[in-house]
């Protein structure tokens, strides 16, 4: 790892993603479980994103930082799947969902939620893109993984305190996405504003370290 002024950085960031971990258990809860079958799953998976991304930053905050990026597929894939569910699944996906009996692939219900027209177009695509094939590899201990342990003479973390800023940073955002969501699929609307606020308050405070990134991305 780097150290001075990155050290300090990284520790300021583990900080903040705690933060942001209290304030969600502290506000993502407060709401009334929907009665119908769509809003319980979406909500669901929400439930269980949060506590992947309490998780991560619980781990990273130990330096068990091989374990916290191998929750960072899984997390990514509770979040998409809540979203799909929530606005883009069919009556024949839900049923399908409930039996226990969904064939449906990650990609293509990225591409059911991307033709459905919410939110902004392809950013789960171009986010998949970019991260799907790093995050598998941390989940199997594949390469990528394998080279943030080895060193010319030594065997041990070998991650930078950049690349654990960007792994904190992507499961921030998505567990903030989490809270919003799962709020939004309840009756209890009273929160989204307070979560919309608290998104962008943290968007301006991530924005100058992201502004610095190592050239080595996290998930390659």
């Amino acid at each position: 790892m780097d150290s001075g002024s990155d050290q300090a950085k990284l520790e300021k960031f583990i900080s903040k993603s705690d933060e942001v971990a209290e304030w969600l258990n502290e506000h993502a809860y407060e709401f009334s479980i929907p009665n119908e079958p769509r809003g319980k799953l979406a909500v669901s998976h929400f439930y269980v994103a949060l506590e992947h991304h309490r998780s991560i930053v619980l781990l990273a905050s130990h330096r068990h930082f091989a374990s916290a990026s191998s929750l960072g597929r899984i997390l990514l894939e509770a979040y998409v799947k809540g979203f799909w569910i929530l606005s883009a699944a069919s009556l024949t996906d839900l049923e399908a969902l409930v039996k226990n009996r969904s064939k449906k692939k990650f990609g293509n219900m990225i591409k059911d939620i991307e033709n459905s027209q919410v939110g902004e177009k392809d950013v789960f695509s171009t986010l998949k893109s970019k991260v799907w094939s790093g995050m598998s590899d941390y989940v199997h201990t594949g390469m990528v993984q394998l080279s943030r342990h080895i060193k010319d003479k030594t065997i041990e973390p070998n991650f930078t305190e950049k690349e654990i800023i960007q792994m904190l940073n992507l499961a921030n955002g998505l567990g903030l996405l989490a809270g919003l969501w799962m709020n939004s699929a309840s009756s209890s609307t009273n929160h989204l504003d307070q979560f919309n606020h608290k998104i962008a308050e943290y968007n301006d405070y991530a924005k100058d370290f992201f502004n610095s990134l190592s050239p080595r991305a996290f998930f390659e």
